[in-house]
């Protein structure tokens, strides 16, 4: 059966620049939160460390990440009503983070053993083929226990929680999808799909059991939301601004960081959006510059500047210091852009073309 529905129009750049700004945030928390835990991993540490340590919540911005992986898909996703269509927005979205993500596991086994081999850092070996097989295709958490697997990347969890909720949201997408003839009617049902299983998986976050922690059915709530959110950006008439409110302010309910997290995220977009003055605070250059390479980012500061800080902290500084620590940061923090500036420019970059290439349909 042919397919009636049309590719998402995309917003203007302009529109989606301050969402880069939220993105970039986001990075710059978790990455001065894994530095400022490496600076505050002795005994004594320096005033410049203590003085950083509300950075002890930055690990909540993959949070953020979550609620903008849920509304950006949302916004963009073809409705597309046949498998080849689905197939290719899956693939796409592959060939667009996987080769990154890669990458970085290669150069984080070779960084390892290189330390090893030099016997500056911790003791490593070469992992078992197996093992990074499940690594490169996010199943590593999964397999966890079962088979012992070391997780090689640090984040790679967020990123195994990110493509359960692409495939999810597709294939979401393609069931309703090929039950609606017209795209708002489709909208419709994807609506109230998103608000019950967004509200339980709220539920379900009150007593999460500790055998599902692979799986992101109790992070599932913060896509929904976003993803809500983007439906509402998409098509205003069919999304009431009171449903997004009710859920966000719904995540109040389980007050645990996470969920304020991501209330404060979801009320923070929401007022971004419905007043779009605001929006060029967030769509500054400098922002949304570090929201394009926010995903190099992301994968390479605990590798790189992580690394650093603790090499350092261990080897050359007095870590009661705070000018050295200061100037450890600082060296981090340049190392580890100018390593994510080389991946976006060198891998991220070629394979976004290359996945917009290859299907028209899917641009």
């Amino acid at each position: 059966m042919e397919s009636d529905a049309k590719p998402v129009t995309r917003p203007s750049k302009q529109r989606l620049a301050y969402l880069d700004g939220v993105r970039a945030i986001a990075c710059l928390l978790v990455l001065g939160y894994h530095f400022r835990n490496a600076l505050n991993d002795v005994e004594a540490p320096s005033m410049l460390t203590r003085g950083l340590g509300f950075l002890h919540v930055g690990d909540l911005g993959v949070i953020v990440f979550f609620v903008l992986s849920g509304l950006v898909i949302a916004l963009t996703i073809p409705m597309f009503q046949r498998a080849q269509q689905l197939g290719a927005y899956i693939s796409k979205r592959m060939i667009r983070l996987d080769p990154t993500y890669w990458t970085v596991i290669a150069a984080t086994i070779v960084i390892r053993l290189l330390i090893d081999r030099l016997g500056v850092g911790e003791a490593y070996t070469f992992p078992p083929v197996g093992h990074i097989v499940l690594n490169m295709f996010y199943l590593d958490n999964i397999f966890e226990r079962m088979l012992d697997v070391e997780s090689i990347v640090a984040v790679g969890w967020t990123l195994a929680y990110e493509l359960q909720f692409y495939v999810f949201f597709a294939v979401l997408i393609f069931l309703i999808a090929i039950m609606n003839r017209s795209t708002d009617s489709l909208i419709k049902t994807l609506v109230i799909v998103l608000t019950i299983t967004g509200f339980l998986s709220l539920g379900l976050s009150f007593d999460y059991p500790a055998a599902l922690n692979p799986y992101a059915l109790g992070a599932w709530r913060f896509f929904a939301c976003g993803a809500l959110i983007g439906c509402r950006l998409r098509q205003k008439k069919t999304v009431p601004l009171s449903l997004v409110m009710t859920l966000s302010f719904a995540q109040f309910l389980n007050m645990t960081p996470e969920s304020v997290a991501g209330g404060l995220t979801l009320l923070v977009l929401i007022f971004v959006i419905e007043k779009p003055t605001y929006q060029k605070v967030l769509g500054g250059r400098i922002l949304t510059w570090f929201g394009r390479i926010s995903y190099s980012l992301y994968l390479t500061h605990a590798l790189i500047g992580n690394r650093l800080i603790r090499f350092s902290v261990s080897k050359l500084i007095d870590p009661s210091d705070s000018l050295q620590c200061l100037i450890v940061l600082l060296c981090a923090i340049f190392v580890s852009v100018l390593s994510a500036l080389m991946l976006f420019k060198i891998v991220e970059v070629p394979t976004q073309r290359f996945a917009a290439r290859l299907n028209p349909y899917l641009k």
